[in-house]
């Protein structure tokens, strides 16, 4: 077991081999909510594979800064969550799991514990997905973040499957990627102004030297590299001049919320944070590197955008 003795120290263990799935690393960043700063609150954190407790803060107060978590998974095949009491009594502690998710550590592929299903082993009061128990913004010393759990004291909450969970969502994207490509007639084409590589299903097709057309068809993902990216949003980069074409009309690449950002300067949110699933995000930001920004089967969102266009 590994405990947090420093409230601000990132812990990370070297990976157990033979790990069963291609998420490997659990991350979050945990602390009590800001909601919670005039009361009594307090809890500890743990993290358990398989029934043993792997990770254990201190207790957190309000105020206390945040403790960001980075647990490797190792062959574990069961991951729980767990607030606790703090030794006193469970008033107030509103505990936040903020960005809990599983990454993939050699391609930075995400998956966010609050899109999955869990197994309930304990609970006072019901925990809720990408907000607080009061259905509040997720906030940690005055951050706000968009994706997590907002718990309370006694949560007691199981995941497991994960081996699976990259199949089933490459699944859905696939069929969402073939309906929708159907759905804008069969034929979809990005321009791309110099400067943007174009990689589609991990395969790059363009190499942006210069401005050029790649045909996207019904792609999982789409994937975008910005060489030092340093715009201060999507809209204000080189990725504005991006247009995605088909028989049905056209859509600006910048109507598309990527859903999943690696080192970005900046994003789309009004306080330049980058944005994921078509809301400010907080990880893996960088300053000035080299971008890349993934969109999931892109035919789908076109459609889609097409026809509420339509609608209108």
């Amino acid at each position: 077991m590994y405990r947090l003795l420093s409230l601000t120290a990132l812990l990370s263990v070297l990976a157990a081999s033979g790990s069963l799935a291609d998420l490997d690393t659990f991350m979050a960043v945990v602390g009590m909510d800001d909601e919670a700063e005039y009361f009594p609150a307090s809890s500890a954190f743990q993290v358990y594979l398989d029934d043993e407790l792997a990770l254990e803060t201190e207790v957190l107060r309000p105020g206390d800064d945040p403790v960001p978590i980075e647990l490797p998974l190792g062959d574990a095949e069961s991951l729980r969550l767990v607030i606790t009491d703090g030794g006193d009594t469970v008033r107030n502690d509103r505990g936040d799991w903020a960005d809990a998710r599983l990454v993939d550590s050699a391609t930075g592929e995400t998956v966010f514990l609050s899109d999955r299903p869990w197994t309930t082993k304990g609970e006072w009061i019901r925990a809720r997905l990408d907000r607080t128990v009061t259905g509040n913004p997720l906030t940690l010393q005055g951050e706000v973040y968009c994706r997590g759990l907002g718990g309370f004291a006694l949560m007691d909450y199981e995941w497991s499957g994960w081996s699976e969970w990259v199949d089933e969502i490459r699944a859905e994207a696939e069929a969402d990627a073939s309906t929708g490509l159907a759905d804008v007639g069969g034929e979809l084409t990005l321009s791309v102004p110099p400067g943007v590589t174009v990689s589609i299903d991990g395969a790059e097709l363009h190499d942006g030297r210069s401005a050029g057309d790649v045909a996207v068809g019904g792609a999982t993902v789409l994937t975008l590299g910005v060489l030092g990216y340093t715009a201060p949003s999507l809209k204000r980069s080189v990725l504005a001049d991006a247009v995605l074409s088909c028989p049905a009309g056209e859509v600006p690449l910048t109507a598309l919320a990527p859903d999943r950002i690696e080192n970005p300067a900046a994003g789309m949110g009004p306080d330049g944070s980058p944005v994921l699933a078509g809301r400010p995000y907080r990880a893996g930001q960088g300053v000035g590197r080299d971008a890349r920004f993934h969109f999931r089967a892109p035919a789908a969102t076109v459609a889609e955008h097409l026809t509420e266009r339509l609608a209108d």
